[in-house]
């Protein structure tokens, strides 16, 4: 709807690669954001936040811990997520430029092979992809970078509980002794 409500200066403007490519992109990328909202919004307040009650449940000193682990971890998720967002918008203009080049090749093919420029449009298009490429596989090595570092945190986080129980266990077993 909002594509065939544009003028045709607007559309001019737009152009047709770069209109084709975010209304197919738009759609994956709105599944992503609601499968992505659904698990990071939805599911881990609600594990995070019930071990925190739970764990508080069972020793409320050990449990302090959680009070300052759950803010770390989410200023380094939503850190992440804010420093990839221009990020994602440089990569959507790599793709509507490859997708620009395709098409032209697609349309101009009997003009590109009249003019003997295929090995010209050849590279100007390996230039488009490997644009966007490097381009992706930087943003997707930031965002990756997410998974190991929440799981170093979790692993910190049961190490110092661990280290807590133990220090409340020897001091109870000392108390008993006496």
């Amino acid at each position: 709807e909002r594509v065939q409500s544009l003028s045709f200066t607007e559309l001019d403007t737009q152009g047709t690669a770069v209109l084709m490519n975010r209304m197919t992109s738009d759609v994956n990328q709105l599944q992503n954001g609601v499968n992505m909202a659904l698990r990071l919004l939805m599911r881990s307040p609600f594990i995070v936040f019930g071990a925190m009650i739970m764990a508080f449940r069972v020793n409320a000193r050990a449990a302090l811990v959680f009070v300052v682990v759950i803010p770390v971890l989410f200023v380094i998720v939503f850190g992440i997520m804010l420093y990839t967002k221009p990020l994602y918008k440089k990569v959507q203009g790599h793709l509507d430029d490859l997708l620009l080049t395709t098409r032209e090749n697609l349309v101009g093919a009997r003009v590109i092979r009249a003019f003997n420029r295929t090995k010209h449009e050849d590279k100007r298009f390996k230039a488009a992809n490997d644009d966007l490429t490097g381009m992706v596989v930087t943003v997707q090595r930031i965002f990756a970078s997410l998974i190991p570092i929440v799981t170093l945190l979790a692993f910190l986080l049961i190490i110092l509980l661990v280290a807590i129980g133990y220090v409340q266990i020897n001091r109870l077993t000392d108390a008993v002794e006496i």
